[in-house]
This record gives C-alpha cells, structure tokens and sequence, in this order.
C-alpha cells in the first residue's frame, strides 16, 4: 500500500520537473557571459565574439551601448587653424586707435592651435568655446609674431549618414602683436563659420571649418580638427 502512493508521485514529479525546466525565468548577470537559472550560473556563449580564445570570451551586457548616454553629451575637438588678416603692423595700430577702415594691403598669416569644448543645448542647438593661440615663429616680419584668442559660438548642426554639417555664429576678443612693434594689439571678432564632420568611430570625428569675419572685410580662417564626444554619434543612432 505504501509503493502504490510512491510510484505515483515519482511519476508525477518527473511529468513535472521538464515543465519547470521550461518555465524557468533566465536572469542575465552582472558578470559578463553568464546567466542565472535560480541558483545557478551558467556560461552563455557571445553571439558577437571578437576574441579567438575559447573560455576567455567578453560578451558585453545587454544595453551597455546606450550607457553613455545617461552622462551629459560633451565634445572636445582639437587641432589647427591658419588665419588671414587683410591688415598690416601699420593699419592694425591706426585701427586700434581711431577704429578707421582697414584696407587689404597683402595682409598677413598666422597658423594657431585650437581646442574648442561644447554642448548642445536644445536640439541641434548647440554653443562651444573656442582657444586659439600660436604663430610664435613668423615667416614675415610683418606677419602677426603673436597671437591668442578666446570665442564663444552658437549654431545648427545635422547629420547625414556618418557625415554632420553645421553652420555658426563666433564673437570674441583677439589679443596679437608684431614683430616690428612693441605694443600688442586688441581687436574684436566676429565670424560665420561653416563645419562638417565625418564619424571615423562611434565617438571620434574628423572634422573642418571655414569661416570669415562680419567686421573686418579680406579676414577668413580654416581649420583641420579631431573630435571626441560622450555620446556615440552624438546620440543620433541610439
């Protein structure tokens, strides 16, 4: 009498532990490659593995990608600029002085590093600053010997594929001096700019820009960069 009860309940309990089984809710880990099944870890294999060693695999937890994403997008962006000035030692000093026009005389060149920092601010809304400083070995002597400045900009920027375009507004001060003078020279700025972008990795760009002055007519500008961003294409493929 006593079998009869047994029997019937191991039958039951192996109908039944293939259903549990089936039933049972995988859990990922906090360890990479691996899943929890109640109380138990087991390896999972990677669906995109780029290592070639078997048990040494590093499969990357489910939405790491979009991580970033919680942090505030910045970008830095790194490189050269050369700057055309249509005005001489001479006519740079009668400007800083009586504010007269300043007339193209051949001009003078100056090649300076730039870092620049932004963020954008509302959609493809964004501002950065600019700092700009170098030319400290002139070709000429009447090229500029010296020359820093400091920019803020505001402007539009959109993507297209891996390619990003963008115009911009940059007002600031300029502080230069020349070889053949004693005194520095302080001057305004103000200058539209466009930029484009290509994306080369998820958050590093290549990039250049082209711009030239609203105040001073023959003064333009060009520039080479490399940009870093927080976010992965900026956010514009999460």
């Amino acid at each position: 009498m006593i079998r009869k009860p047994l029997l019937i309940a191991g039958l039951v309990a192996a109908y039944a532990s293939p259903a549990r089984a089936e039933d049972t809710e995988y859990v990922v880990s906090d360890l990479p490659g691996e899943v929890v099944i109640g109380d138990h870890d087991i390896d999972r294999p990677c669906i995109e593995d780029s290592t070639d060693v078997v048990g040494y695999r590093q499969c990357p937890r489910y939405g790491r990608w979009g991580e970033n994403l919680l942090e505030p997008e910045v970008f830095v962006q790194v490189g050269m600029t050369f700057r055309h000035f249509a005005d001489s030692p001479k006519t740079a000093a009668a400007r800083t002085t009586d504010g007269g026009a300043v007339h193209d005389t051949g001009g003078n060149t100056a090649w300076l590093f730039d870092e620049r920092i932004g963020t954008p601010i509302a959609g493809a809304l964004y501002t950065a600053f600019d700092f700009e400083l170098g030319n400290f070995d002139p070709e000429r002597t009447d090229d500029r010997g010296f020359v820093v400045d400091g920019m803020v900009s505001l402007g539009l920027s959109g993507s297209i594929g891996a390619i990003t375009l963008g115009g911009e507004v940059a007002g600031g001060v300029m502080r230069s001096s020349f070889p053949s003078e004693v005194d520095e020279h302080t001057s305004g700025l103000l200058e539209a700019r466009a930029r484009g972008e290509l994306w080369v990795a998820p958050w590093v760009t290549l990039g250049a820009a082209a711009g030239t002055s609203l105040i001073d007519r023959g003064n333009w500008m060009f520039g080479i960069y490399l940009g870093v961003h927080t976010w992965a294409y900026a956010g514009a493929r999460q």
